[in-house]
């Protein structure tokens, strides 16, 4: 689904809601406001609620923030809310935190003239997401971590999943082929960054790859662009993680059951130039493209995917 198709829906659940019925069920949460994704606790709210959906069998799934379903209250907010300052670190923070990613995309709408933010996490077929290592503040206020929680949503919360959870996921996961499933592998035979520029300046820093894509969903997919985060380590210090985005790609199409190789260039973005060479000193004699195995594919129908990706030499 698209951007329009989303906000539609939203629409269309929020004015049920305001007309009197309850819009909250195991696939659609509704928060007040924003996750504060620089604080820990905050984090791993979000990494539970967002895994919870994407771990519950049935339809797409969304969190409506800036809408309370109960009070039937708006409480407007954007995403700059989050205190990220990219939609792509959402897909970052799950990929660093859950062992399988899944899809999830972030928008900001307008509803009967209010400011609100959307989280779309469509059915996932890897299910079950762990979270590696989830933590929570007990009722002494000390964080405690609890090594690979799963979660699922029941009525309008989120719980331990059964037995019966865990068969019915993995069921799922077996027998439905999904419109859109990727897997690619990745080679960088330089894993250095290399400079544009002059004498005292660079211009740009650019990282070549070839990638091989596999589409095993039952749709052709029309790729216009790849991005993803270079990292040393998945809990590097966020100056440290460096957002990369490929050439315009024209698009790449992948027809169902085709595999493809291609070389693409990617270019470091978000950084200024005054930043190149402090970015290519860090990453250069390093053995791997990133520890942050996970891309964005964005596709000309302006859906986008979140893919882990296989590094090979």
């Amino acid at each position: 689904m698209n951007h329009q198709q989303i906000e539609e829906i939203i629409n269309a659940m929020i004015n049920r809601s305001l007309e009197g019925q309850e819009i909250e069920n195991p696939k659609v949460d509704c928060k007040r406001k924003w996750y504060n994704l620089t604080n820990e606790k905050e984090k791993h709210e979000f990494l539970k609620d967002t895994s919870a959906i994407a771990n519950t069998v049935g339809l797409d799934g969304y969190i409506i923030i800036g809408y309370d379903d109960k009070s039937k209250e708006f409480f407007d907010c954007t995403f700059k809310d989050s205190q990220l300052k990219d939609t792509i670190m959402l897909n970052g923070i799950i990929n660093r935190f859950i062992e399988t990613s899944f899809n999830m995309s972030a928008f900001d709408i307008i509803v009967n003239g209010h400011k609100l933010s959307v989280l779309h996490i469509p059915s996932s077929f890897s299910k079950p997401h762990v979270i590696s290592c989830y933590k929570y503040l007990d009722k002494a206020g000390i964080l405690i971590d609890q090594q690979h929680k799963i979660f699922v949503r029941k009525n309008s919360g989120c719980h331990t999943p059964t037995k019966y959870d865990l068969d019915f996921m993995y069921y799922d996961r077996k027998n439905i082929v999904p419109e859109y499933d990727l897997r690619i592998n990745a080679r960088a035979k330089n894993k250095n960054f290399s400079m544009t520029g002059f004498v005292g300046s660079i211009t740009m820093l650019d990282f070549n790859i070839e990638l091989i894509i596999e589409n095993i969903g039952r749709r052709p997919v029309a790729i216009t662009q790849i991005e993803f985060y270079r990292a040393l380590y998945t809990d590097s210090h966020a100056q440290n993680i460096i957002k990369l985005s490929s050439e315009e790609l024209g698009p790449l199409v992948v027809n169902s059951s085709e595999m493809l190789t291609k070389g693409i260039k990617f270019y470091v973005s978000g950084f200024p130039s005054t930043e190149y060479k402090r970015i290519y000193d860090h990453f250069e004699g390093t053995r791997e493209i990133t520890a942050i195995k996970n891309m964005t594919l964005y596709l000309s129908n302006t859906q986008s995917i979140s893919v882990d990706f296989t590094e090979f030499n």
